[in-house]
């Protein structure tokens, strides 16, 4: 048994001495080896996990989108009540350098363009203006409102109702007066059914019955 295993093996060596461009197919058989490991893929063999490359470089910046929805109102803010004055007094001053005459007394702007007209002209050119025709409210502002005499003109129309209905104590928008400087046997009751107040040079007031009178318009700020 051990000579024809021998035989056998001899006889394979010498097939592998074969000549070259012969094929010779070696029937011989040796034992078998040990199994293999597992087989790899090709394509897996590349898979493999390496380290972390560097931070590419930064892309182009996206469109814009399109506007959220609109939220709620906030609160309202606080009021800064300490810019009302100043803003007023801007106003009111922007308002006054537009006149030939301009008298300030605290608050009050005097203005006029030192013409004269009848009653109703000095309302109408006051109230086209979005103001009012000069009434003082103290003795200050009535010495600075004769301040606008000139001339031989000593008189400037005053805003106060001086009808029946009126009585003396109002303006011609029905505000109680509070402070008045009636002259001498004033004011005279009107024998119609109007009359109206002018401020004399002396710082007076007196009524006149004729209303087309050519006095002074003053208006205030």
């Amino acid at each position: 048994m051990a000579l024809s295993r021998r035989l056998t093996l001899g006889l394979c060596v010498l097939s592998l001495l074969v000549l070259p461009g012969q094929m010779e197919k070696c029937e011989c058989q040796g034992p078998s080896g040990a199994p293999g490991g597992k087989s790899i893929h090709p394509h897996l063999y590349y898979l493999s996990i390496g380290h972390p490359g560097l931070p590419g470089a930064a892309g182009y910046p996206g469109r814009v989108g399109r506007d959220g929805v609109r939220g709620l109102p906030g609160p309202a803010g606080a009021t800064d009540l300490d810019l009302d004055p100043l803003q007023e007094s801007l106003v009111k001053l922007e308002l006054a350098i537009n006149y030939d005459f301009t008298r300030r007394v605290d608050k009050k702007y005097f203005v006029s363009h030192k013409r004269p007209g009848s009653f109703d002209d000095a309302v109408q050119f006051c109230t086209k203006r979005g103001l009012v025709l000069a009434l003082p409210k103290n003795e200050e502002e009535n010495t600075a409102l004769t301040q606008v005499f000139e001339g031989a003109l000593k008189n400037a129309w005053l805003n106060v109702d001086t009808s029946k209905e009126g009585k003396f104590q109002v303006d011609l928008k029905g505000h109680s007066l509070t402070f008045s400087k009636w002259g001498d046997g004033e004011p005279k009751v009107p024998n119609g059914d109007k009359g109206c107040t002018m401020l004399t040079e002396s710082g007076a007031w007196q009524v006149t019955y004729d209303c087309s009178f050519n006095a002074y318009i003053v208006c205030e700020i």
